[in-house]
């Protein structure tokens, strides 16, 4: 009987293993793609108080992709007549909640993941000592 118990306890050790690591591998896979710009606001004591975002008349909406092979690509539209797209490319990487995008030109940055699903991403970062939330929806 005991070992019959301790191969159960084996076989379910290796079972939660093997989910744990199924849902992170699922949960980094759910980033990739692109993402528009929805919402953007503040955390503050009392909550969070976020506003949609409005895009440009004319134009598409801007976007954040994320590459599998680690590249990210922001693409801004600004209504100049041509609505000519504007795109910074960098690298991107998700370590648990913690999401760090790189562009040449500016500083890294780490954003904590809030929520993250097939519609969602939803992050908080610290700009200047202030926590700003930015929400984006998958584009299909």
């Amino acid at each position: 009987m005991k070992k019959l118990t301790t191969l159960f306890a084996v076989v379910i050790a290796i079972g939660f293993s093997l989910t744990s690591c199924t849902e992170e591998k699922n949960s980094d896979s759910l980033i990739e793609g692109k993402w528009a710009y929805f919402q953007k606001g503040l955390e503050t004591s009392k909550g969070e108080v976020l506003n949609v975002l409005e895009h440009e008349n004319l134009c598409s909406e801007n976007y954040v992709e994320f590459l599998k092979d680690g590249t990210v690509n922001e693409c801004s539209y600004y209504h100049d007549g041509t609505c000519k797209p504007e795109v910074d490319s960098g690298s991107w990487n998700k370590v648990g909640d913690d999401l760090t995008i790189n562009f040449p030109l500016t500083e890294k940055e780490t954003a904590k993941i809030l929520e993250l699903d097939e519609k969602t991403l939803k992050v908080k970062a610290n700009v200047n000592g202030v926590n700003i939330i930015y929400v984006y929806k998958k584009v299909i």
